[in-house]
């Protein structure tokens, strides 16, 4: 399965923008770790804070 982790600069604007484009946040063990994780057509992928 592929996965991507997508830098973003904002995760509290970044995840519920992905969401309102049809993700869902991941409820799953190995999201924990990850806040931004989420999926979409079940594919997972995470968003990672860049603070550069």
């Amino acid at each position: 399965m592929i996965h991507f982790d997508f830098q973003v600069g904002d995760l509290d604007t970044a995840v519920p923008e992905a969401v309102a484009l049809g993700a869902t946040v991941a409820r799953s063990p190995a999201a924990g770790a990850r806040p931004g994780a989420v999926r979409s057509c079940r594919l997972p992928f995470c968003l990672c804070f860049d603070g550069a």
